[in-house]
Order: structure tokens, then C-alpha cells, then sequence
């Protein structure tokens, strides 16, 4: 039974291992590829609150979608990452030990 104080306990040092490595390169992903996203997405953004809550608002629309976008970008690539590796590394260990 996991213990619910550590949430890392009852895991393998690989799943550990995983979790950080994609943790860091998502966060390396995140620096490269949240400001395209964000620039890419923010005249949408502020057409439709422009058309919804009217002119005043960009102030406050710019930092929450940026903070979105910085947001969504690092949960995506977090799970890609991570996806990829435990994949990968099963089809690793399928190859090497066979069925």
C-alpha cells in the first residue's frame, strides 16, 4: 500500500527517474517552444475577449494567457515525454528479454 504522505513511495527508481528526466526536459521544451505558442495564440485571445468582455481588458488577458500557454505547453510536453520514455522502454525490454 502507498504511503499518501510521500506520493513517490511504492515507486520503482526507474519510474523516479522517468518522472524527472521528463520533468527537465520539459522544462527545457517549455523555454523553446511556450513563447511561439504564446505568440501564435494571442491575437486570438485577445480578438475574442476583445469581442466578449470589450477593449479595456488586454492588460489582464496578455499575463493569464501567457501563463496559460506556459501552462499547457509544459503539461503537453511532460506527457509526451514521459509517454515516449516508458514506451520506448518497454519495447526495449521486450527486445532484450524476449515475450
Amino acid at each position: 500500500m502507498r504511503d499518501r504522505a510521500r506520493p513517490s513511495a511504492g515507486k520503482s527508481a526507474f519510474t523516479q527517474g522517468a518522472d524527472l528526466f521528463a520533468s527537465v526536459m520539459a522544462v527545457v521544451a517549455t523555454y523553446f517552444a511556450g513563447t511561439g505558442v504564446y505568440n501564435l495564440s494571442l491575437l486570438a485571445a485577445l480578438d475574442h475577449a476583445r469581442s466578449t468582455f470589450g477593449y479595456g481588458w488586454d492588460g489582464v488577458i496578455k499575463p493569464l494567457w501567457w501563463l496559460g500557454c506556459i501552462l499547457a505547453t509544459f503539461a503537453f510536453c511532460q506527457m509526451a515525454i514521459a509517454a515516449s520514455l516508458r514506451l520506448g522502454m518497454a519495447k526495449l525490454a521486450r527486445w532484450l528479454f524476449g515475450n
